[in-house]
């Protein structure tokens, strides 16, 4: 999982100008679920590959076509933003 997470994260930094690896920190300090993960940023929040893709997955199994395509447009609107 960790080397497909790594790939995808490695292909949208190269399609996404300004998009970068980075230690997420809460803006207040407080500890979040976040804190210490390896994140994308530099398109939109800040993105942990790992939780989205199991969300995305999750929403797929549960037949939700309309919300997962929502999600999709969502992400592809911040690296289109972007450039």
């Amino acid at each position: 999982m960790d080397a497909i997470l790594y790939y995808l994260g490695e292909a949208l930094i190269r399609a996404v100008p300004g998009a970068h690896w980075a230690i997420y920190r809460s803006p207040d300090g407080s500890p979040t679920y976040h804190s210490g993960q390896a994140v994308i940023i530099g398109f939109g929040p800040p993105m942990d590959l790992e939780m989205y893709v199991h969300t995305l997955v999750a929403m797929a199994n549960a037949g939700y076509a309309d919300a997962l395509q929502q999600k999709f447009d969502l992400m592809m609107s911040w690296a289109t933003a972007s450039q």
